[in-house]
This record gives structure tokens, sequence and C-alpha cells, in this order.
């Protein structure tokens, strides 16, 4: 026959306190280097196996995954121990718990349980109920994390692709932000390279292929323009293969059925992507190559273009025209226009001009009012002479300088240079609204914090952004020559259909797409020139030589003459890095399900060490049933139970553990005090008997109210069991 011993219940020594919580020691070992690492930032390389350089990527995320679900496991046996000695507390020294909370520490990493009557039930008919409510809450919170913790884990264990920060070197354009980025344009901004000699060449035919004059990007639009059908996608994208670098004009046009009519075009400033291009190609970071590829950003500004036409018929007689009404932080819709005076021979009326079947003609309008950039009057080739009206686009153009981030990567279009705007609500579609045409939240949309500065223009420098040029196309043998933009609309005979139709079948993108296109383009190109006058380029933090095409020395900033300079920051990174990094917002989930899993198993380590208690008993279930099996039967309790409890009440009964008996310390035996009614007779008879008994019970309180039996508490270092 099988002897047990006597075992004490509680024990009050700092060695056990400290072997009792070292459950919790590896699992928050690991929890704190998972959120300290992901939180610095680790880098791994190109794929997983550069953890360990044994592995294959396969094998090196399958052993993550199994470190994750080990994670957990560690997890979830800490919390259980927080668990078993919650319940036992309440069981020994507190009011009881009813069935349903009593197995709680066998059944609280299942969600389901938690979604029991009875377990709710069980927070009633407690001398405390707030007690037993914080209690079941804080089993709640446990049984939750529980579940969380492996995902959470998974996701701070296994690196994800991350742009890995590589090389930022400073750098300096030359000229001020006021040369760089003017917002009032005029002859001085036309071109100042000095291969153009002087300012005057660039209003010439001569300064489409002079790399220092603003329309220097008309063959590359008119050719994109004239292979592109008389439509396009809501985005769309121009690849410019300049001199010394490649970068992208975007564009983005009106989507039918949408309140807005604006068409945008955007290009990234011209001076910024010439000294980002040329740090591209940096040795101290190109040859860190990898893979997946590199990207390089620089904040700058990009110039942005909206462009809205109308359609008129007019006259030799007609004086007055209606031109969109562009506010300066509104959307453009069908209802405003502003009324403009035409000088005396604004576009040849009285002249053969007027009556001109060969080619479109241009016109720009002295803006004098300076609502909006410029205004453009787009004029159809006329059918024939005998005509006296003539087809008119009246065309707003509102050019900003908006401050943006300009983009490079070896992913896209071979590292070409693009933009976007650190703002983009503008180019956000507006909502419909039943009650007016745009939602007030959409009306004012353009951002009045300064990040979309709008630009003014003079003629000088509009003449000269489209100067008159030879027709290129040679499928049409005109010998008449036209600005550059009148070429662009010639390119395609494309017609301007009265409004009427337009309503029904037809739009005007085409025209506005291509006016913002090469105003956009035109005055990105402003300080582009001035980076090439100089034969010294300023730049920290970079080992780059310049070709022999510059001809420019790199030399350690900042330039002598700082204040004609302007300091820009470019930030290179390697994309794709497998990386311990946090992130995204379910990486700093993640971290904040351990940094609660780690406040909770610290505070009860320290609890336990300081109180220097522990319990030891009913650790396991088949612990558990034994204590089940010799404690009393519970008529009153549980009548009716021998085949299964139905009733969620009667799970929701209190129960105690008690000691019936004597008891007796490490040291040697120790006597109790038993509260015992001295009434003779039978009561006396009882209490022999309980006297011949020495162990602990589980007693329903409604049980121990009947006064069958002489209750004690459990004591710590006392050692019981049945004594015959």
């Amino acid at each position: 026959m099988i002897s047990e011993k006597k075992k004490a219940i509680i024990h009050t020594s700092y060695k056990k306190a400290i072997l009792y919580s070292i459950v919790h020691i590896a699992p928050i070992a690991i929890c704190i280097s998972l959120i300290v690492i992901n939180a610095v930032g680790r880098y791994v390389g190109p794929d997983l196996s550069y953890i360990s350089g044994l592995w294959t990527p396969t094998y090196t995320l399958a052993l993550l995954q199994f470190a994750a679900k080990l994670l957990d496991l560690l997890v979830a046996g800490s919390l259980t121990t927080i668990v078993f000695q919650l319940v036992w507390h309440q069981m020994v020294h507190g009011d009881g718990l009813s069935l349903t909370l009593m197995v709680s520490p066998f059944s609280f990493m299942k969600l389901g349980y938690f979604f029991s009557r009875s377990v709710w039930i069980g927070t009633l008919g407690s001398p405390r109920p707030w007690l037993r409510i914080l209690f079941v809450l804080y089993i709640l919170l446990f049984g939750l994390i529980t579940l969380i913790v492996g995902p959470a884990s998974a996701l701070l264990l296994i690196p994800r692709p991350v742009d890995q920060p590589i090389y930022n070197p400073a750098f300096w354009l030359n000229g001020t932000s006021d040369d760089l980025w003017p917002v009032n344009l005029t002859s001085a901004h036309i071109g100042d390279f000095v291969q153009a000699q002087n300012n005057e060449t660039c209003n010439l035919s001569a300064s489409i292929s002079n790399v220092g004059c603003v329309s220097m990007g008309y063959p590359k639009i008119l050719n994109f323009f004239s292979s592109m059908p008389g439509f396009f996608f809501r985005d769309w994208e121009l690849v410019m293969h300049e001199p010394k670098l490649m970068r992208v004009i975007g564009g983005k046009e009106p989507t039918v059925n949408t309140p807005s009519e604006e068409t945008w075009a955007f290009a990234p400033h011209m001076a910024t992507a010439l000294r980002q291009w040329q740090l591209w190609w940096d040795p101290s970071w190109f040859f860190k190559f990898n893979s997946n590829g590199r990207s390089s950003t620089v904040n700058s500004n990009m110039t942005a273009v909206r462009t809205v036409c109308l359609q008129h018929n007019v006259t030799t007689d007609t004086t007055v025209i209606d031109f969109p009404d562009l506010k300066e932080f509104e959307t453009y819709t069908y209802n405003g226009s502003l009324s403009t005076t035409l000088g005396p021979n604004a576009f040849g009326q009285d002249g053969p001009g007027f009556k001109d079947p060969d080619i479109v003609k241009t016109v720009w309008i002295n803006n004098t009012d300076g609502v909006f950039t410029a205004k453009l009057i787009i004029m159809e080739a006329m059918a024939n002479t005998s005509s006296s009206i003539r087809s008119i686009l009246a065309c707003a153009v509102d050019a900003r300088w908006a401050q943006a981030s300009s983009q490079q990567s070896d992913r896209y279009l071979n590292a070409a240079i693009s933009t976007r705007a650190l703002d983009e609500r503008p180019f956000k579609l507006p909502k419909k609204s039943y009650t007016s045409p745009v939602e007030t939240q959409d009306h004012a949309f353009l951002p009045k914090n300064g990040s979309w500065l709008r630009i003014t223009a003079d003629l000088d420098f509009l003449n000269a952004l489209t100067p008159v040029v030879p027709y290129l196309s040679p499928t049409l043998s005109l010998t008449k020559p036209a600005s550059t933009i009148s070429n662009i609309f010639m390119s395609m005979d494309y017609r301007i259909i009265p409004l009427t139709k337009y309503m029904l079948n037809y739009n005007y993108n085409f025209y506005e797409t291509a006016v913002s296109t090469l105003v956009a383009d035109g005055i990105s190109r402003i300080g582009y020139s001035r980076q090439l006058e100089s034969t010294i380029f300023y730049a920290n933090g970079t080992n780059y030589a310049p070709d022999n095409q510059i001809q420019q020395i790199i030399k350690s900033g900042p330039p002598p003459d700082a204040e004609n300079f302007t300091k820009m920051q470019l930030d290179g990174n390697l994309l794709g890095i497998y990386a311990f990094k946090a992130r995204a917002p379910t990486d700093f989930g993640a971290i904040a399900i351990l940094a609660l899993y780690i406040v909770i198993a610290t505070i009860h380590t320290a609890h336990t060490i300081f109180r220097r208690r522990t319990l030891s008993a009913w650790q396991r279930l088949e612990d558990f049933a034994a204590l089940l099996i010799n404690s009393p039967q519970a008529p009153l309790a549980l009548g009716d139970t021998c085949s299964g409890i139905e009733c969620a009440a009667t799970r929701a009964k209190a129960a105690r553990i008690v000691v019936v008996g004597h008891g007796s310390t490490e040291g040697g035996v120790g006597s109790r005090h038993k509260d015992i009614e001295d009434s003779g007779g039978l009561e006396e008879q009882k209490e022999m008997e309980c006297l011949g008994e020495e162990e602990v019970q589980l007693i329903f309180v409604e049980e121990a109210a009947n006064g069958s039996r002489s209750l004690g508490r459990v004591e710590p270092d006392v050692k019981y069991g049945k004594l015959d």
C-alpha cells in the first residue's frame, strides 16, 4: 500500500518563493529582448538565411515559427501559475469561488469559457461581489493575453522586409529659396546657364534644344502627346530623358461623374533631381546594391499645375471672354467664371490672323488681376476663311510650388526621379453632395498652411515658355511657324467641339493636360542651370566623383558663401532588407501585448518574493480531483447532480477550502483553535469526531452554514494529512 506523507499547503520561504517565480524568468527575458530589438531595430539581410548563415530561408522561417510557439507556451505557463495562485488564494483566504471559477486555471485559455452564463452568475451572492467581478476580469485579461501572445510574438520574432537607411548625405543647391522656387516669374527666370549666352536666346526657337531654357522639354512633350490617343486615364506618366538625368512628369485628369473639372500635372524640381541623380551613383552605397534594390528620397518642392478650359464661339467683335475662376483654396466646378476684357487685337481680330485655316493659335492674355497664374486662349484652326466665327478655349492656369518628396528607386522606371506631394488633398476626388455642388469639407481643399504656394507669371516668361517654332510633325506640311503649345495641339488634329455636344460625349482634358504638362515642366526647370554654372558641388558624407561630362569637383560643405546656397538632405535606403523593426501598427500592438505581460509577471514575481508565500497544492487536475473525493458530500448545495449539472445557478454556488481537525508544523505538532459551539450532547460527539481528523476539505458555503462541521483556516508551514 502506497502511503502519502503529510504536506504543507502554504510555504513561507524565500527559497521556495524564488523557485516558484522561476517560471516567469524565461518568458520575461525573451519578451524584453524582442521589444528592445524591435524598438531599436536590427537589420538581418536580403533574406532570412542571413540570421544564422547555416540554413536556407525556408528552414530559418520554420525555426523562427517554432521559437514563437515556444514563447507562446512559456507565457501560457507563466500566466497559468498566476491564475492558480489567484484561485487558491480566494479559496483558502477569501470568500470562496463558484464551481465555474474554481476550474478557471484549466479553462481560462479557452475564449468560450468567458461566454458561459455561469461564470458571470458566479459573481453574485458573494459578500463582496465587486471583488468577485474584479477576479473574473483579471482571469479574462490573462486569457486574452494567452490567446494573443502567440501571434504577437510571431510578428516580432520573424523579421519583416523593410527599407534600411544606409546613406544620408547633405548637399547644397546653388541658389537661395527665392532663386530656386520663385513665386513671381519674370524674364529673369527663363534661362541663365552660360550655354545660353544670355536670356534673349531663350525667346527664340533654338531655346527648345538649350539646356538653360525653360522651354527645353518641348520636343519630348510633343512626342508624348503625338503618340497618345485623344483621351487619358485618370493617372498618367511621362518619362523625361534629360541630358544628365531621368525624371517623371505625372498627371491626373478629372474622373467622369465627379464634381471636379480640374486637370493636374506635376513635375520634380530639376535642380534637386540633378543632385539626387548624381548621388545615386556614389560608390559608397552603389556597390551595396542587393537583389531587392535601392531608393533615395529628398524633401523639396515640386511644380503642380491645374488647368481648366471653357469653350466659346467668338467673332472679331468679341472683347470680353469668361475664364474659369480658379479660387486659391477651392475646387473648380462648372459654376465659376471670371470675365476678362481683351486688349486691342488680342488674337488678331482685325487682321488675317483671325481667319487662319492652317494652324491652331494660342495667345497668352495679360493677367492683370493676378488671381491665378495665367490665362490662355486656344483658337481652333478654321474650317474655311468665309466664316466669321471661330471656336476657342479660354483656359485658366494655376501653378503652385508644393512641398513634396523627390523619389528614386531602381524598382521604378530604371531609377527615374518622380515626385509626390506631402499633402495630397488637391489630388483627391471631391465628394458629391445633395445640398451643394461640393461638400464643404472638400470645397476648400488646397492647404492654407503655405505648403502649396501659388505662382504668378508675366507675359515675358509665358512667351519664352512657349516660343514660336517650326511645326515638327512629318504628317502635315505647314509653312507657318506656331508656338510650341500650338504644335502639340495640331499634332493630333484635335477639334474644339461646342459646349452642348461636349456635355454629351466629349471633353477638353487633352488640351488641359497638354497645357498643364508644358507649364509644369517649364517652371520645374527654374534653378536647374544654376547648378551647372558652378565647377564645385558641395556635399557631405559621399565619395562620389562626378563624370567627365559634368566636370564638377565634390567638396565638403557648407560652401564658403552658404547664404547663397540651400541645404538639402538625401535619405538612401536598401529596399526589402529583412529586419527586426517595429513600424506597422500591428508591430506596436504586439509590443503592447508583450509589455502588458511583462508588467503582470513582474508584479507577481515581486509580490511573491516580498511576501515569501507560495502555494504548492492542487496544481494538477488529479490533485484537485483528490480534494473533491476527500471532501464530504454536499446534499444542500449539490442535490440531484450526480448525473451532471444543468442549472447555471448550481455552478455558481460558492465553496471554500477549510481545515477539519488539527495540523502539525514542519518543526513539530501545533495546536489549532476551533470555533465549536459548546451545547453538549450531539455537538460534543461531533467535536470528538473532528478531533480524529486532520485534513483540508472543500466545503460549500451553503453546507458550512449548517454548522455540522468545525472549520478552520489553512495556516502557513502546517502539514495536513489524514489521521487514522
